[in-house]
């Protein structure tokens, strides 16, 4: 079944900077339906997290940006946005992959199998007042690319062995992001927050992170309503939260 409005609006590129970029100048420009994605064969310098580059073989994998206009959302509130679309990505790469527990969304919103990255977002809010005004989401999920540097990515070609057709894929991702955007909406907050905690990786398990140059053992326990990592230090059991900028996990 296809998308009711996600994705009905696609704008194909052969190669651009950023596709979260090209869709902010669209926006100073003209009005922007809620739902159209940008796509580009070819990202030259797709954005990450912390600054970081997303880097993608051309024609092999999904870079895409969505522009989304939730209503009623609260500045304090936008990390909901991060628990949609991280559960949508995460909803289609389970329907591809056999052992669906596997799967599991690194806070904020990596998507990763086993202990893999297979997916990256990045998401940057406009306010209007203390509200969200529109929404840009960058996604970059790799689908049929096999060569990887660093090591620590994978695909689904990999974890299956099928290559997929990247417009059918690009669909039913819109499709599975969709299902949990009506979530939202329809004020399902319990099944989302749920959900992402069901899902976090490495939830209650010891790890080893680093914060303000201190490396140190902690679990993590939670996520807040703002959505800050709640950590346990380990043995000392205080729980600290921390902002994206704040921690960074290393084994």
């Amino acid at each position: 079944m296809p998308a009711l409005f996600i994705g009905t609006h696609l704008i194909k590129l052969t190669s651009i900077d950023s596709t979260n970029t090209y869709l902010q100048q669209q926006l100073k420009q003209q009005n922007v339906l809620e739902g159209t994605v940008a796509i580009a064969n070819e990202q030259l310098s797709g954005k990450g997290q912390r600054g970081n580059i997303w880097q993608s073989e051309p024609s092999k994998n999904l870079t895409f940006s969505l522009l989304l206009r939730p209503k009623h959302l609260k500045a304090e509130k936008q990390f909901i946005l991060s628990k949609i679309i991280s559960l949508g990505v995460l909803d289609f790469v389970r329907s591809h992959i056999k052992h669906k527990k596997e799967v599991k969304v690194k806070w904020p919103n990596d998507i990763y199998v086993k202990n893999k990255k297979i997916a990256g977002i990045l998401i940057e809010n406009s306010l209007r007042g203390e509200e969200v005004n529109t929404s840009i989401i960058g996604i970059g999920l790799n689908i049929n690319q096999l060569d990887f540097t660093p090591l620590s990515a994978t695909s689904l070609a990999l974890e299956t062995g099928i290559e997929l057709n990247l417009d059918k894929a690009l669909g039913d991702l819109c499709c599975c992001i969709e299902v949990r955007y009506l979530q939202y909406i329809n004020q399902n907050l319990a099944t989302l927050h749920g959900d992402y905690h069901q899902h976090l990786y490495c939830l209650n398990e010891l790890h080893w992170f680093e914060s303000k140059n201190r490396q140190y053992q902690g679990i993590i326990v939670g996520i807040t309503g703002e959505g800050k990592l709640l950590l346990e230090s380990f043995p000392e059991k205080i729980i600290n939260e921390y902002g994206v900028k704040e921690i960074k996990f290393l084994k």
